[in-house]
Protein backbone atom coordinates (compact mmCIF):
# COMPACT_ATOMS: atom_id res chain seq x y z
CA UNK A 1 0.00 0.00 0.00
CA UNK A 2 1.50 3.47 -1.10
CA UNK A 3 1.85 6.21 1.20
CA UNK A 4 -0.73 8.39 -0.43
CA UNK A 5 -2.99 5.34 -0.20
CA UNK A 6 -2.42 4.92 3.76
CA UNK A 7 -3.06 8.15 4.49
CA UNK A 8 -6.29 8.21 2.51
CA UNK A 9 -7.45 5.15 4.47
CA UNK A 10 -6.16 6.38 7.65
CA UNK A 11 -8.36 9.73 6.51
CA UNK A 12 -11.83 7.84 6.39
CA UNK A 13 -10.72 6.12 9.46
CA UNK A 14 -10.93 9.06 11.42
CA UNK A 15 -14.23 10.56 9.70
CA UNK A 16 -15.61 7.20 10.33
CA UNK A 17 -14.72 7.58 13.83
CA UNK A 18 -16.05 11.20 14.36
CA UNK A 19 -19.27 10.18 12.67
CA UNK A 20 -19.98 7.53 15.30
CA UNK A 21 -19.21 10.16 17.93
CA UNK A 22 -21.67 12.31 16.33
CA UNK A 23 -24.11 9.46 16.37
CA UNK A 24 -24.05 8.56 19.91
CA UNK A 25 -23.34 11.98 20.95
CA UNK A 26 -27.05 12.53 19.15
CA UNK A 27 -28.11 9.54 20.73
CA UNK A 28 -27.51 10.43 23.92
CA UNK A 29 -28.96 13.80 23.78
CA UNK A 30 -32.15 12.27 22.43
CA UNK A 31 -32.23 10.06 25.75
CA UNK A 32 -31.36 12.86 27.54
CA UNK A 33 -34.38 14.72 26.43
CA UNK A 34 -36.55 11.97 26.72
CA UNK A 35 -35.64 11.81 29.72
CA UNK A 36 -35.91 15.60 31.17
CA UNK A 37 -39.76 15.31 29.63
CA UNK A 38 -40.80 12.07 32.04
CA UNK A 39 -38.86 14.17 34.97
CA UNK A 40 -41.45 16.93 34.52
CA UNK A 41 -44.35 14.38 34.81
CA UNK A 42 -44.81 12.90 38.52
CA UNK A 43 -45.25 9.56 39.37
CA UNK A 44 -48.95 10.02 38.60
CA UNK A 45 -48.68 11.22 35.78
CA UNK A 46 -49.52 14.92 36.15
CA UNK A 47 -46.94 17.75 35.10
CA UNK A 48 -44.98 19.33 37.89
CA UNK A 49 -44.84 22.51 36.33
CA UNK A 50 -47.72 23.75 33.91
CA UNK A 51 -46.67 27.72 33.20
CA UNK A 52 -43.66 28.41 31.97
CA UNK A 53 -44.04 31.23 32.08
CA UNK A 54 -46.74 34.12 31.53
CA UNK A 55 -46.60 37.87 31.64
CA UNK A 56 -49.13 40.71 30.65
CA UNK A 57 -49.28 42.97 27.12
CA UNK A 58 -51.20 45.14 25.33
CA UNK A 59 -52.57 44.11 22.14
CA UNK A 60 -54.15 45.36 19.48
CA UNK A 61 -57.13 42.71 18.45
CA UNK A 62 -59.90 42.91 15.77
CA UNK A 63 -63.15 43.81 17.21
CA UNK A 64 -61.58 45.02 20.59
CA UNK A 65 -58.73 47.51 19.62
CA UNK A 66 -56.02 47.69 22.19
CA UNK A 67 -56.96 45.21 25.30
CA UNK A 68 -54.34 43.54 28.03
CA UNK A 69 -53.64 39.96 27.20
CA UNK A 70 -52.33 37.39 29.30
CA UNK A 71 -49.33 36.01 27.00
CA UNK A 72 -48.63 32.49 28.71
CA UNK A 73 -45.95 29.95 27.77
CA UNK A 74 -46.78 26.48 28.52
CA UNK A 75 -44.49 23.73 29.60
CA UNK A 76 -43.53 20.81 27.20
CA UNK A 77 -45.70 18.82 30.06
CA UNK A 78 -48.22 20.92 29.48
CA UNK A 79 -48.65 20.57 25.81
CA UNK A 80 -49.12 16.83 25.94
CA UNK A 81 -51.40 17.37 28.81
CA UNK A 82 -54.92 15.73 29.13
CA UNK A 83 -58.04 16.85 29.70
CA UNK A 84 -58.03 15.34 33.13
CA UNK A 85 -55.57 18.25 34.19
CA UNK A 86 -56.80 21.22 32.87
CA UNK A 87 -58.10 22.21 36.59
CA UNK A 88 -54.41 21.76 38.02
CA UNK A 89 -52.86 23.76 35.02
CA UNK A 90 -55.39 27.03 35.15
CA UNK A 91 -55.03 27.00 39.45
CA UNK A 92 -51.38 27.62 38.73
CA UNK A 93 -51.70 30.48 36.18
CA UNK A 94 -54.95 31.65 38.52
CA UNK A 95 -51.88 31.59 41.54
CA UNK A 96 -49.26 33.35 39.65
CA UNK A 97 -51.83 36.47 38.79
CA UNK A 98 -54.96 36.16 41.29
CA UNK A 99 -53.99 39.39 43.02
CA UNK A 100 -53.58 41.24 39.59
CA UNK A 101 -55.81 44.21 38.69
CA UNK A 102 -55.69 43.00 34.63
CA UNK A 103 -56.73 39.32 36.39
CA UNK A 104 -59.56 40.48 39.34
CA UNK A 105 -61.46 43.32 37.07
CA UNK A 106 -62.21 40.32 34.53
CA UNK A 107 -65.98 41.17 33.79
CA UNK A 108 -66.31 37.88 31.93
CA UNK A 109 -66.06 34.97 34.44
CA UNK A 110 -64.86 31.68 33.13
CA UNK A 111 -64.04 33.19 29.83
CA UNK A 112 -60.14 33.50 30.60
CA UNK A 113 -60.79 29.67 31.49
CA UNK A 114 -62.78 28.70 28.86
CA UNK A 115 -60.08 30.29 26.34
CA UNK A 116 -57.12 28.27 28.45
CA UNK A 117 -58.85 25.26 27.84
CA UNK A 118 -59.37 25.87 23.91
CA UNK A 119 -55.71 26.58 23.67
CA UNK A 120 -54.88 23.04 25.91
CA UNK A 121 -57.43 20.90 23.50
CA UNK A 122 -57.05 22.79 19.83
CA UNK A 123 -54.09 24.70 19.92
CA UNK A 124 -51.45 23.11 22.24
CA UNK A 125 -48.54 23.52 20.44
CA UNK A 126 -48.89 27.46 19.46
CA UNK A 127 -46.07 28.88 20.69
CA UNK A 128 -47.81 31.45 23.00
CA UNK A 129 -51.81 30.84 24.59
CA UNK A 130 -52.65 35.00 24.45
CA UNK A 131 -55.62 34.76 26.50
CA UNK A 132 -58.04 38.16 26.70
CA UNK A 133 -60.00 39.25 30.10
CA UNK A 134 -62.13 41.56 27.97
CA UNK A 135 -62.95 38.46 25.73
CA UNK A 136 -67.01 37.28 26.16
CA UNK A 137 -67.95 33.69 27.76
CA UNK A 138 -68.95 31.00 24.71
CA UNK A 139 -68.99 27.39 25.09
CA UNK A 140 -66.26 25.18 24.53
CA UNK A 141 -67.50 23.91 21.75
CA UNK A 142 -67.99 27.28 20.20
CA UNK A 143 -64.68 28.47 21.29
CA UNK A 144 -62.72 25.53 19.16
CA UNK A 145 -65.14 26.09 16.12
CA UNK A 146 -64.56 29.62 15.89
CA UNK A 147 -62.74 30.66 12.23
CA UNK A 148 -60.38 32.87 14.81
CA UNK A 149 -60.21 29.35 17.49
CA UNK A 150 -60.12 30.57 21.12
CA UNK A 151 -60.24 34.25 20.56
CA UNK A 152 -64.10 35.37 20.83
CA UNK A 153 -65.63 38.67 19.24
CA UNK A 154 -67.98 40.67 21.29
CA UNK A 155 -70.23 39.58 18.77
CA UNK A 156 -69.64 35.70 19.53
CA UNK A 157 -71.26 36.23 23.45
CA UNK A 158 -73.75 34.10 24.06
CA UNK A 159 -72.53 31.19 21.41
Amino acid sequence: MTQAQQAALAAAQAQAAQSAVAAQTAAAQAQAAAAAAAAAQTEAGYCRKYIESATWVQRDEPGYGLIWSLQVKPTECARRMGPDQTDRAYQELYEMFKTDPRWTENINPGSMRRQFVCHVVGVPFKELWNIEPARPYVSHQASLSLPYICNPLPSDAGK
